[in-house]
């Protein structure tokens, strides 16, 4: 299956001031000859946060996405059904954790966004009240749904999901957060027309953080 577009990502992690070049969490993935019956054609990104009071290493962080990304690529049939059992396996793990630490008060909340390219159209789950922000061709979209979302993975047993569904165009940006950082969302809301990655990348640094957690995906051209 021929791909449309790419999707090239650009990571802002910054703690205490202090800017690090990779943000844990973030993985993309392509199909491979072993990907199950109706996987073939499907590029898959995880977008993983997680927060608490207890640490979680990037060791961890990959062990977790890594377990993520085969269940994706080895469950057949629909793409919902894909996208919602590679959720599960992320909430059970942290559920697991968290029913382990309840004694010690200790507690790990995930905030999640899956997001599957197919050809130019982009499927995307969000878990826990995240945001995503496209900066399109004609105005800018902020997918935010808490009371859908829910409040986070690790909690319960329900994995709570929002499903939505984006046609890209070259050249489009989007803007993934599990929190907005302070004077983004003013920001990415007064874009009007398509900007550049680079001119998106100085306008967000001006805006002073101590602490960002988030992506920029910039669409591009594919190649056969």
């Amino acid at each position: 299956m021929t791909v449309e577009l790419d999707l090239n990502f650009l990571p802002f992690h910054r703690i205490a001031g202090k800017d690090w070049p990779s943000l844990p969490g973030l993985v993309t993935a392509a199909p491979t000859r072993r990907a199950a019956r109706g996987r073939e054609g499907d590029h898959l990104f995880i977008y993983l946060s997680l927060s608490g009071n207890t640490p979680f290493s990037s060791e961890e962080y990959t062990k977790l996405t890594e377990k993520m990304t085969g269940v994706f690529y080895e469950t057949p049939g629909s793409l919902t059904s894909a996208l919602r059992s590679t959720a599960d396996t992320l909430n059970q793990a942290l559920l697991k954790r968290n029913l382990s630490t309840t004694g010690r008060g200790q507690y790990i909340v995930g905030r999640l966004v899956l997001g599957v390219l197919r050809s130019r159209y982009l499927v995307l789950v969000q878990s826990g009240p995240t945001h995503l922000f496209l900066l399109g061709r004609d105005e800018v979209q902020h997918l935010h749904d808490p009371e859908l979302s829910g409040r986070g993975l690790g909690f319960s047993q329900t994995t709570s999901l929002y499903f939505s569904q984006l046609d890209l165009h070259p050249g489009e940006l989007l803007v993934a957060c599990p929190q907005v950082p302070d004077g983004w969302e003013t920001a990415l809301l007064g874009e009007r027309g398509v900007t550049t990655l680079e001119t998106l990348q100085r306008k967000l640094q001006a805006v002073q953080n101590e602490d960002i957690n988030a992506v920029v995906i910039e669409v591009q051209s594919g190649k056969d």
